[in-house]
């Protein structure tokens, strides 16, 4: 079972996306963990805004995830199963943060900039939007009982 918090600027609208969250960790096998969602603060680099990012957090089996409070909710959805995947890759061990400028991945370091080509990226931005379509089932059978 995991601990979905969602410290996020309350909105009108609802989102639920702790609970899509919550699917696609399920999906994932990932469990025993406690994720804090938060707003994105201003980041930008260049020509790119960051749409989420994951931070393993000291306390043991906690993560926090980043959203970009301006996205779209499909956005955001994707989003999340991207950053899903980041945290199953965390939670397994295959990656770590050696320090602030070095990411370990299946024992190879990496540097920033980070971008899609690293193994770590690749295997997130390729699995985002099948995760994606099996959240979108789940939920939706969720829904139907």
């Amino acid at each position: 079972m995991n601990k979905i918090v969602d410290i996020r600027k309350p909105t009108k609208k609802k989102d639920n996306l702790p609970l899509y969250l919550e699917a696609a960790l399920d999906i994932l096998g990932v469990s025993g963990i406690t994720v804090y969602i938060v707003d994105m603060p201003e980041l930008s680099t260049q020509n790119y805004t960051f749409l989420g990012i994951t931070e393993k957090l000291e306390m043991p089996d906690s993560y926090r995830l980043y959203l970009q409070p301006t996205a779209t909710l499909p956005t955001k959805k994707t989003t999340i199963c991207h950053e899903a995947i980041h945290i199953r890759q965390y939670h397994s061990g295959r990656l770590l943060v050696k320090d602030k400028k070095t990411l370990i991945f299946d024992g190879k370091e990496y540097k920033p900039p980070y971008d899609r080509n690293q193994p770590h990226e690749k295997e997130a931005w390729g699995g985002q939007n099948k995760l994606k379509k099996q959240v979108n089932e789940k939920i939706k059978k969720l829904q139907h009982r």
